[in-house]
């Protein structure tokens, strides 16, 4: 019996591995910004409550707490705007303005002074880094090759999780600066836009953008003046599991253009309890 060949992996060269570490920085720092708010919400809101005209107590710190983190998973749903960007400008120019987008907010995050304005740059914050990770992932997916494209894709998603211990690591050095210790937190998470020079200069457009980008260039918006038919598009529907429901199902209907652009927000929406959703209905 013949002994099993090691599997062989096509070599990867300058630019997808320069790329894909840009992507897992990217991941990374992502998930230390969206980790650090939970590290320092009670102390922020302590502070920023009474500023604002509003009483500390378990209740608010609670609702105020919740509310700005549906304010920040409805900017993320909104980071759909993100695609188009990509498809025009490029793989990279993307990823490197949504790092700079979700950095500048986050080190902003750290210099207001009420809950309000918190709430507004937590909305800011969602966009950036929920458009991050699609470009990163899309860089991955174009620029590696097909036979190690999943394993690239499943170290990616790593970057993510060792951002929590960054945060977390950041939270127990700087807990000792005092009642500021928050602002510091938030500042620190503008430190990703240090990342984006070196992928201007290390990282390069992936050959597969470059070649559609050549043909033609994508538009920036489609223009929907009227409900027109799409037949045969295949597209989710929205079936029961709660009060909420999930999208488990797909069916090939007839929909409009002005309802396919306005599904991702309904769903955003649904998903952050803002929008009740019946059983049976179809986005």
């Amino acid at each position: 019996m013949a002994a099993a060949q090691p599997v062989k992996y096509t070599k990867l060269n300058a630019n997808q591995i320069k790329g894909f570490w840009a992507a897992w920085g990217g991941w990374c720092l992502d998930g230390m910004d969206a980790f650090i708010y939970a590290l320092v919400l009670a102390p922020a809101l302590a502070e920023l409550l009474p500023r604002s005209g509003i009483e500390v107590n378990p209740g608010n710190t609670g609702y105020w707490g919740s509310a700005l983190q549906a304010l920040f998973l409805l900017g993320w749903g909104a980071s759909m705007i993100w695609g188009p960007i990509a498809d025009r400008y490029g793989r990279v120019k993307a990823l490197m303005w949504t790092i700079l987008f979700y950095s500048i907010f986050t080190f902003m995050c750290g210099i207001v002074t009420s809950v309000y304005q918190l709430a507004f740059l937590r909305i800011l914050c969602g966009i950036g880094l929920g458009g991050e990770q699609p470009m990163g992932g899309t860089f991955v997916a174009e620029e590696w090759p097909e036979d190690r494209r999943k394993m690239g894709a499943g170290y990616m998603h790593t970057g993510y999780y060792f951002g929590f211990f960054l945060a977390a690591l950041a939270n127990y050095l700087i807990a000792g600066l005092g009642g500021f210790s928050w602002r510091w937190m938030f500042v620190l998470g503008g430190a990703p836009a240090l990342l984006v020079g070196w992928i201007q200069h290390g990282v390069n457009e992936p050959e597969a953008w470059k070649k559609t980008a050549s043909q033609a260039k994508p538009k920036m918006m489609v223009t929907c003046t009227a409900p027109t038919p799409m037949k045969g598009r295949i597209l989710p529907s929205i079936t029961s599991t709660g009060r909420t429901g999930v999208a488990s199902r797909f069916s090939i209907v007839p929909r409009s253009r002005s309802r396919v652009m306005a599904r991702p927000v309904i769903i955003t929406m649904v998903m952050v309890r803002m929008v009740p959703i019946r059983p049976g209905t179809m986005l």
